[in-house]
């Protein structure tokens, strides 16, 4: 599937900020999640894989030309 995303105006300011920036950190974020009590690591594994399959952001491809 090929479809053409338009970004907003706050999401353009954002990519062509980090674009000529590329070793700034500005727009990194991150974080985490404490899981207390037992843990399926393989089962977790196999989430995470899927999230990949499953969900457009983690497909999107950029055109610079």
């Amino acid at each position: 599937m090929n479809k053409e995303i338009k970004l907003s105006l706050a999401q353009q300011d954002v990519y062509y900020e980090q674009i000529m920036n590329l070793e700034s950190a500005l727009y990194n974020t991150g974080g985490y999640i404490i899981f207390n009590g037992d843990f399926n690591h393989t089962e977790f594994r196999k989430i995470v894989e899927g999230c990949f399959r499953d969900f457009d952001i983690f497909n999107l491809k950029f055109d610079f030309s």
